[in-house]
Formats: C-alpha cells, structure tokens, sequence
C-alpha cells in the first residue's frame, strides 16, 4: 500500500522578507555608525529585515531570523526558499529547528 509522495514543505509554510521597524534610536545608532565606519573605509550595511516562515493553515510564525544585509540576505532568502520546494515537511522541520 503506497502513501504518496512526501508533502513539500512549501504546501505547509509560506516564506515572507518582513521589513524590520527600528526606533529612532537604533536608527540614529546605525546612522552613527555608518558614518564612522565609512570614514574608518568601512561600509557596513544595515539588515534587510526579518526572514519569517509561516503556517499556510493558521498564519502561525514557525521562524524568524535576521536576514543580514546585502547580498547574504539575498543568499539566506533563497537557501530557505530552495528547502521550502524541495524538502518534505519533516526534513524541513528538523534541519531548521522548528517543532
């Protein structure tokens, strides 16, 4: 008796880049620090935003992590969406730590 092929993770959670709201603060922080660090000859680069998975069924936040900046946040984006279409829920699960 077959079962099927293996639910995809992506027909359970959905992957959304969700823009991070900074206070004024953290802001000025970071403007601070951009300034400083361009004239040390360092650029640094502020985050993205949030990599959040959700529960296609409920909406539910299975996963949050910091996307980082670019072009590693690109990269992160497409790791996690490569895992979503291509690892079955339980795999998925496992490897990023979500039960």
């Amino acid at each position: 008796m077959s079962s099927g092929p293996p639910v995809l993770a992506a027909d359970v959670y959905a992957l959304e880049l969700v823009a991070v709201r900074r206070s004024w603060p953290r802001r000025l922080g970071f403007a601070a620090y951009a300034i400083v660090g361009g004239l040390l000859g360092d650029t640094p680069l502020q985050s993205r935003g949030d990599i959040v998975v959700r529960r296609r069924d409920d909406g539910s936040e299975a996963l949050r992590m910091d996307a980082g900046a670019d072009p590693d946040a690109e990269r992160l984006l497409q790791h996690v969406h490569d895992h979503l279409h291509h690892l079955d829920v339980a795999t998925f699960e496992d490897s990023w730590g979500i039960r």
